[in-house]
């Protein structure tokens, strides 16, 4: 893991770059790209989450596999097993009311059926999941997925879900739409809830920083860092795999401003929430030497 030390540093730096740049230019780059009625803005970002909520559902694979298979103990099995359910249930959720919800196709079709959508494919990267780790050769993998559970929740929930409720930053389609006042990401929004009553629009408006889909999609990238840990044959996906999830979290980012959902400060400090956890926990398997080196694998 030392060697993706340097590389997530760098995605980091991107980030954060385009994070300070958003600081200033906000409002003027949401005014040239923005377009509430681009489909392919509205879809991208629901697509853009099946690769990183999936991670979630891998693992509810990997737990599926352990509890059945790997562990003798009743209680060990119930523990595993529950997680599971748990890890496969959260990114059928998310990802299944997304398509039809506030952020949306919303009035398109009836909420259920973004949940038929999301069902067969995160249940398909469960199965994936389970198998690989059948081929996995460290046995202390499940700590590894206790640990990205750990990045994801914290980033997920502890981040973008406490950020919004603190700063209540209107999205730009409110801002265009009803005239609300542009706030920077750095001042809260305190009348909020007057505005909400005065114009009758949802408190979804006003949960633009940071952004919930670009985290999500950050998730992504955190899989694919830690999924060549399972087995030295998968070595060489390494870096192309950190990179390809590095691009796709960068059209979501584009897309979720295309859909004037999100400014460009709102998408580059979700990214850096997720990114800045995924360091930690890189820099604690380095530490902890859970992973073992190829040497003693063979």
């Amino acid at each position: 893991m030392e060697k993706m030390r340097l590389h997530i540093l760098i995605l980091i730096g991107v980030f954060l770059i385009t994070f300070i740049i958003g600081s200033f230019l906000d409002l003027n780059i949401s005014q040239l790209i923005a377009s509430s009625s681009n489909n392919f803005a509205i879809l991208m970002p629901h697509i853009g989450l099946i690769p990183g909520y999936g991670v979630l559902a891998f693992i509810g694979g990997g737990f599926l596999f352990l509890g059945i298979k790997k562990y003798e103990k009743v209680w060990v099995k119930i523990i595993f097993i529950l997680a599971a359910i748990a890890f496969v249930g959260v990114p059928i959720f998310y990802i299944g009311r997304e398509f039809f919800g506030a952020n949306g196709f919303e009035g398109k079709a009836p909420k259920w059926i973004g949940y038929l959508i999301s069902t067969p494919v995160v249940a398909g990267i469960t199965v994936l999941g389970y198998f690989i780790t059948t081929k996995c050769k460290n046995d202390k993998i499940w700590i590894v997925f206790v640990l990205v559970g750990i990045i994801s929740a914290l980033a997920l929930i502890g981040g973008t879900t406490v950020l919004k409720s603190i700063f209540h930053r209107p999205r730009y389609r409110a801002v265009y739409a009803y005239g609300i006042d542009f706030y920077p990401w750095y001042q809260r929004c305190t009348n909020y809830k007057e505005l909400m009553e005065i114009l009758n629009i949802k408190s979804e408006e006003f949960k633009s920083f940071p952004s919930g889909h670009a985290c999500g999609a950050a998730l992504f990238v955190v899989g694919v860092t830690f999924f060549p840990l399972m087995n030295e044959e998968y070595e060489k996906f390494h870096l192309p795999l950190f990179y390809f999830a590095a691009l796709w979290l960068v059209l979501v980012c584009v897309s979720r401003i295309m859909a004037a959902a999100h400014y460009l400060s709102d998408v580059s400090m979700g990214s850096l929430i997720m990114l800045i956890f995924l360091f930690i926990g890189n820099e604690i398997l380095i530490n902890t030497k859970l992973i073992k080196k190829k040497e003693e694998l063979n």
